[in-house]
Formats: structure tokens, sequence, C-alpha cells
């Protein structure tokens, strides 16, 4: 049986969930625990690099420990579609 557990931090965007990930991190590699990193929708730097929160926890963790986010793109058109209850166009066309 594995003594591995889960723990998933959600809140709106700037309410500190990188600042207690990386504390429980922090205290529970000091304790000999192995620890990585998800997540799961990131954004960007602004300049095409990976997602801050990911280069911090890199920084702690290392490189193994924390995979890439998958990088969630919208366009305002499928934006206003989604707030009016629409179904969004397709995002292809032939």
């Amino acid at each position: 049986m594995s003594d591995a557990a889960s723990i998933f931090i959600m809140g709106p965007p700037e309410s500190g969930k990188t600042a207690i990930a990386m504390t429980l991190a922090r205290r529970w590699t000091e304790r000999g625990l192995r620890v990585a990193y998800f997540k799961p929708v990131g954004g960007t730097t602004g300049h095409g690099g990976p997602d801050e929160d990911v280069l911090l926890m890199r920084a702690l963790l290392g490189e193994a420990a924390v995979p890439e986010p998958v990088l969630l793109v919208t366009s305002p058109h499928y934006l206003s579609a989604y707030a009016r209850h629409l179904r969004p166009m397709a995002a292809c066309t032939a």
C-alpha cells in the first residue's frame, strides 16, 4: 500500500496559492518526504516563457518534480459567446 497523498490548492488569482504550495513543499522536503508540484492550467510570463509559478517551484523542487502546465488559449469571441451561454464557434475553419 502506498502512503502517497494529493493535495489540491484552489482559489482566485493572486490569493496566495503558490506561497502556500511553496511553504508546504519546503517543509515536507526538509522532513525527507518526496514532493512534486503540478499546475494543470497555467499562463505565461508575458514574454512567451513558462508560467512564473512553475519557475518558482522548479527552483525549489528541481526540474523533474515540476512538469509543464497546459496553456489555456482563449479568444475574445469564445469568451463572449460563453458569457452569453451560446455555443462558441469552432476554433478551426476549413
